[in-house]
């Protein structure tokens, strides 16, 4: 019985989603246009109310070695500067596994899932939180590495122009260079049902013999 206690208790522990604290400070993979080392610094690490208008142009986020997936709730939020008008009109937001092929997940839009980090960025109305749920049905894959901005104002990268991003948070994500564990397949509930019903067996036998 003992056996069979620890069976279960190890299927339910693989079967259950690692919770994890959000991540910020991605790098950049590119931009619509060459950056100062002062604007690359204002898009980069924690909420900080440091930032520098995006216009019409792009800057492409790059988790490295975390990947985005489409978990419980809303998966990652997008921070403008706290002050002058919320600007999220003028931001597309898209991820992509590749690089390549991007998907607007800009419908998902909701309000921002308050994440610790975020005390430093003051009012709610300046973020927002997107969900990967249609990224995922639209392009056939689970994992996104990039995230780009898309700006559809006005003007280049530069002072105010357009939205203002501040940061990027994962809420939901894998870390690549770890295990994966997850809910075992089919086959594997078959097996280990089997094994429970031979142990079974083997203690009925057991408590006969005894008797």
């Amino acid at each position: 019985m003992k056996l069979a206690a620890a069976a279960i208790s190890i299927v339910l522990t693989a079967g259950a989603a690692q919770a994890a604290a959000p991540l910020y400070g991605f790098q950049l993979s590119g931009s619509s246009e060459a950056l100062s080392p002062a604007e690359l610094a204002s898009f980069l690490g924690a909420p900080d109310d440091l930032y520098t208008g995006i216009g019409s142009g792009f800057i492409t986020y790059d988790f490295g070695d975390y990947r985005l997936v489409d978990g419980a709730g809303q998966d990652l939020n997008v921070y403008e500067v706290d002050g002058g008008s919320v600007e999220f009109s003028s931001v597309d937001i898209l991820v992509s596994n590749d690089g390549v092929t991007f998907f607007n997940i800009e419908a998902s839009s909701a309000a921002a899932v308050d994440l610790v980090g975020d005390e430093a960025h003051g009012s709610a109305s300046f973020r927002r939180s997107y969900d990967l749920g249609a990224a995922v049905t639209a392009l056939g894959v689970s994992q996104f590495r990039y995230l780009r901005l898309d700006g559809t104002s006005g003007g280049s990268i530069s002072g105010s122009n357009g939205f203002d991003p501040d940061a990027v948070a994962a809420i939901n994500y894998i870390d690549t260079r770890q295990p994966v564990t997850g809910v075992p397949e089919p086959a594997t509930w078959a097996m280990m049902i089997l094994g429970f019903g031979a142990a079974g067996a083997t203690l009925r036998r057991r408590r006969t013999a005894v008797a």
